[in-house]
């Protein structure tokens, strides 16, 4: 993948966890965020925003890429409704916290 992004890969990581294992969606999201901020005091690169890019170059890809984006945070969110309606309120709490 040319350009990967944490949020895409939080919304992946979520939707797998919300439909896997819902009661453990929130600690996924948790370990997730963790694991970005402990690489962004790590790595060199962390530390600084990158250099922005011609908005031209790239409008095609970035423009699919948000249509993609929305699609996956849609699913996100309505299978987390549904998956609140038939659990525990702890569980209902964690899917909260991983989905926004």
């Amino acid at each position: 993948m040319r350009h990967c992004t944490p949020c895409a890969c939080l919304t992946c990581v979520s939707l797998v966890g919300v439909v896997v294992m819902p009661h453990l969606s929130g600690v996924f999201t948790l370990v997730f965020w963790s694991g970005i901020a402990l690489l962004e005091v790590v790595l060199p690169g962390g530390k600084t925003s990158p250099a922005a890019i011609d908005a031209q170059a790239n409008s095609s890809y970035f423009r699919w890429i948000l249509r993609i984006f929305v699609v996956m945070q849609l699913t996100l969110i309505d299978v987390a409704a549904y998956t609140i309606v038939h659990s525990s309120w702890l569980t209902a709490l964690g899917l909260t916290f991983a989905v926004g």
